[in-house]
């Protein structure tokens, strides 16, 4: 108890409920640490809110994450995994009239097309750019789906290993 008889019990004090921080909590607190999070807004979640304004959504920051092997990870491992609902962006790129929607690296590709087509003096750059994008991506894939370490038994890590 402190001067004014309020208890004093937490054995960690995390500043700001942001993904980082809640997380942090969360691990903690799994451990049996005794956790007290603080945050000035409203709401949890940082950069990684929704808010809403006269009908419209907002992103309160961040605008898409990648799994990278953790995110989701994490979320199993805290047994959230079916409290957490994550769903793909959609987006796209419009260049004039020309728009064209990305979910895949297909699209990069016709993404590249569209542009080469309003730009044909530059056609054969933006093929380059195209290919460079493409393999650039599809190494983002194969990394964000190699199993992660971090979040293995020491059996499932041997089982992963390369023979």
């Amino acid at each position: 108890m402190d001067k004014r008889g309020r208890r004093r019990d937490a054995e960690a004090i995390i500043i700001g409920a942001g993904l980082g921080g809640l997380v942090a909590g969360a691990y903690l607190s799994r451990r049996g640490v005794k956790v007290l999070v603080f945050e000035q807004h409203r709401q949890p979640g940082g950069y990684f809110t929704t808010f809403r304004h006269k009908g419209y959504a907002f992103d309160g920051g961040i605008q898409g994450c990648e799994d990278s092997g953790m995110l989701l990870n994490m979320f199993r491992q805290l047994g959230l995994e079916g409290r957490v609902r994550f769903s793909k962006s959609r987006y796209a790129v419009a260049v004039g009239d020309a728009v064209s929607p990305m979910a895949d690296i297909p699209d990069l590709e016709r993404m590249y097309d569209a542009l080469a087509g309003l730009f044909p003096a530059d056609a054969a750059a933006l093929k380059s750019i195209s290919a460079e994008a493409q393999s650039f991506s599809r190494a983002l894939e194969a990394f964000g789906t190699m199993p992660n370490p971090m979040f293995m038994s020491l059996s499932e890590m041997a089982r992963s290993l390369p023979r």
